[in-house]
């Protein structure tokens, strides 16, 4: 008997992979989570999906937790490798990710024609202003 089950799983993992055996859910929650946590469960979300992309392997998902506030990061799918069968799903649960940010006019200061400054935005977020230069080919203006 013990030898039946044992063939019987041999046979389940050469048919379906080992992945589909050790997949997981990643959870990301943008407002209650914190990336110290493994993500494993509801109640321990990472906060960012980057941090779940990182550890994402084939076969696992990706479940975003809509908490009503959009999620304002990028979502990059680089270095990641799912297969035909063990993708990595990114379930969104009608979550929003933008890039985007609202623009607050009064803080940009017009430096010439049609050509504007904020350098709030370079000290909150403590860009690179040589870095930024460099990949946008331009001089920037300060």
């Amino acid at each position: 008997m013990k030898k039946k089950i044992v063939i019987s799983i041999g046979i389940f993992i050469l048919l379906y992979g080992i992945d589909q055996l050790i997949a997981a859910t990643i959870y990301v929650d943008n407002l209650k989570g914190n990336n110290s946590f493994d993500g494993k469960t509801v109640a321990k979300p990472l906060k960012t999906i980057a941090s779940a992309v990182r550890l994402a392997i084939a076969g696992d998902t990706i479940q975003l937790i809509n908490s009503g506030t959009p999620y304002k990061e990028s979502l990059v799918l680089h270095d990641v490798h799912g297969r035909a069968d063990a993708p990595i799903v990114i379930e969104g649960n009608n979550s929003i990710i933008s890039g985007t940010e609202k623009v607050n006019f009064s803080e940009w200061e017009e430096v010439s024609s049609s050509v504007y400054k904020n350098t709030k935005i370079y000290d909150a977020r403590k860009f690179n202003r040589d870095v930024i230069a460099r990949f946008f080919s331009c001089s920037m203006v300060t």
